[in-house]
């Protein structure tokens, strides 16, 4: 099996050296750039081709936030982990509704980290236990009381495309299931959004999920 082709992603040099020092004693992962800003993140990505990339938040010039606004927008975009210290909650929501594959704390132990890569390299979304932990609470908060507002009010396209985001898809995976762009994706999200009264994509899982929303991945 070919080894996973990892990028790594962080201002700190001294962070990106001892990644690659641990990473690169295991055949079955490749490091195949290292990044210091966002910039670089994304001009990389078309040379070097890596699999997954390790993801920093806070980086000058883009933050990470911003490269995963990016990466959303691209069809053949790689897998992100995000590895940061910020565990607040406006930090690891927004990660999540921007399309992060998965999201670490860098307390986290060396084998925790190389199973997380193989994890998101075969699609599967690893969540430090204390950023599940946030997630389970903000599902189990109860639901404000809204406007008259349901499934009902959305067109047929505005529906399958809430039930993959449900899923957790990002945009290029909702359009590659509906033969549609990520573009016209993200206008789909944005109206149903509006029409729901939902405040963001992390909130528009959460309503699906309340109310047993979930799409089929085959839908065309």
């Amino acid at each position: 099996m070919a080894p996973i082709r990892v990028l790594l992603c962080d201002d700190h040099q001294i962070v990106r050296e001892g990644l690659r020092s641990f990473l690169e004693l295991h055949d079955s992962v490749e490091i195949v750039g290292e990044c210091a800003n966002g910039v670089e993140v994304l001009q990389q990505i078309d040379t070097s081709t890596p699999d997954v990339i390790l993801l920093d938040l806070m980086m000058p010039r883009k933050s990470g936030l911003d490269v995963l606004r990016e990466l959303q927008q691209r069809e053949d975009a790689p897998k992100v982990l995000v590895l940061s210290s910020f565990l607040d909650d406006e930090s690891v929501f927004a990660a999540i509704e921007v399309g992060a594959d998965g999201y670490l704390l860098k307390d986290i132990s060396p084998a925790e980290l190389l199973k997380a890569i193989q994890d998101v390299s075969e699609g599967l979304s690893p969540l430090h236990p204390t950023i599940a932990q946030k997630l389970m609470k903000k599902l189990a908060t109860p639901q404000k009381k809204q406007e008259s507002r349901n499934v009902e009010e959305l067109t047929e396209r505005e529906q399958e495309v809430l039930g993959l985001v449900a899923q957790g898809l990002k945009n290029r995976e909702v359009g590659q299931a509906l033969c549609i762009s990520p573009k016209t994706v993200k206008t789909h999200v944005s109206n149903i959004l509006y029409k729901l009264g939902v405040k963001d994509r992390v909130q528009l899982v959460i309503w699906a999920h309340q109310r047993g929303i979930v799409g089929d991945k085959e839908t065309k």
